[in-house]
């Protein structure tokens, strides 16, 4: 009864293999080779650095050397230099992950981080003497990117209310991306502009969004990279010190029939053991946190998620009815257990039984001047997760 949902997934190579062109220079530029910066200067950089006992993004997790490349990265990109002099002698294996950190992290919300970047270093000693960055855009056109980019993102801030907790904003940012993007490939689909402004992204550009947003109210998001058919790129956020995963792209099914337009919540809040169903994490580079509480979780949070079917039988009809209220016109629930998933599945939706319209006509029992249609329901299933998702229209 599993109906497969196929999405298109989509992340630039070069976020697993930067394009690296080393520019091989002899002896003779020993003279223009950046001597150590003295000890206070480094000092001085890296006291910068909040230091934590637990590293979680990809920048808290580089060596102290490795943070004082990115840092100097971070310092010339932002104003757009080239070639960028590097403050200490780094080896190449040091930039490499610098610039890796660099290109999953939101370091001073740099929407449209240069992917190529060229080198030069001794021959002698091995070590990098400057980066010298590719920019695709002028800096006229990224700063009315930006601007276009903050007008949209304002927009959506205005939806946030005082009362919202950070599972709120979480969910809003997921559904108001989903609602506003379409998953299609551009020449800015691999960036925030591409999926804020134009409303066109792939897995990248869907997840930089997520991420811009996030650092924007300080709830803490990062980046996760890995192979989920191919390769892929998603989230994690950080609510009420529980880390979750959160997969914007796969959330939105536009290209999969019955339900055009629908919001999936299959990926959204989910733990390490849940994601790991048919994404498998790249931690060669990097390392992400375990996620491990459901507590964000969006079935348990908006209490759609449950142990048996006479439960759904009595929480359904509410369902039902907050949804046709605000207009949603589609439903998912989830299981905790195989035996109360296949229960519900057999007694909602085979021939024999006729739960479904009880449960429709409840529903109908409470609310006013609006009725749900028992004629036009669609539903669909998924085994791996226990999900039931029903889609109806009004009469």
């Amino acid at each position: 009864m599993k109906k497969t949902m196929q999405l298109k997934k989509k992340i630039l190579s070069i976020l697993l293999s930067c394009v690296l062109t080393a520019s091989f220079c002899g002896c003779s530029l020993e003279s223009v080779f950046q001597s150590d910066t003295s000890s206070s200067e480094i000092e001085e950089s890296l006291a910068k650095r909040e230091k934590t006992d637990n590293p979680i993004t990809a920048d808290e997790q580089l060596t102290d050397r490795e943070y004082t490349v990115y840092l100097d990265l971070v310092e010339g990109i932002t104003d757009r230099e080239t070639p960028i002099t590097l403050s200490i002698k780094a080896t190449r294996d040091e930039l490499a992950n610098a610039y890796a950190a660099l290109l999953i992290t939101s370091a001073g919300n740099m929407l449209y981080m240069p992917r190529e970047y060229t080198y030069n270093y001794n021959t002698e000693t091995g070590r990098v003497i400057d980066v010298e960055i590719k920019y695709t855009v002028s800096a006229e056109r990224a700063e009315e990117m930006n601007i276009a980019v903050r007008t949209v993102a304002d927009e959506i801030l205005k939806g946030i209310s005082a009362d919202m907790s950070q599972t709120d904003i979480v969910a809003y940012f997921h559904d108001t991306i989903i609602t506003s993007c379409e998953y299609s490939e551009t020449a800015n689909s691999d960036n925030v502009y591409g999926c804020l402004v134009e409303g066109k992204a792939v897995c990248e550009g869907y997840s930089r969004a997520m991420q811009y947003l996030c650092t924007l109210v300080g709830v803490k998001c990062i980046i996760v990279t890995g192979v989920a058919e191919e390769d892929h790129m998603w989230n994690m956020v950080e609510i009420d010190g529980q880390w979750y995963h959160i997969d914007l792209t796969w959330d939105d099914p536009r290209y999969n029939p019955p339900i055009a337009d629908y919001v999936s919540h299959t990926y959204h809040n989910v733990t390490t053991e849940d994601i790991s169903v048919d994404h498998i994490i790249d931690e060669s580079n990097f390392t992400v946190p375990v996620a491990d509480s459901t507590a964000a979780n969006y079935y348990v949070y908006t209490s759609r998620f449950y142990d048996s079917y006479e439960e759904a039988l009595n929480c359904l009809p509410q369902v039902l009815k907050n949804s046709a209220e605000n207009e949603t016109f589609d439903i998912s629930v989830k299981f905790s257990n195989e035996s109360a998933f296949d229960d519900t599945c057999l007694q909602l939706f085979s021939s024999e039984n006729t739960d479904i319209s009880e449960i429709i006509d409840s529903a109908n029992e409470m609310l006013s001047g609006i009725k749900i249609s028992k004629s036009n329901l669609t539903y669909m299933t998924d085994d791996s997760f226990m999900i039931i998702k029903i889609s109806f229209e009004l009469e």
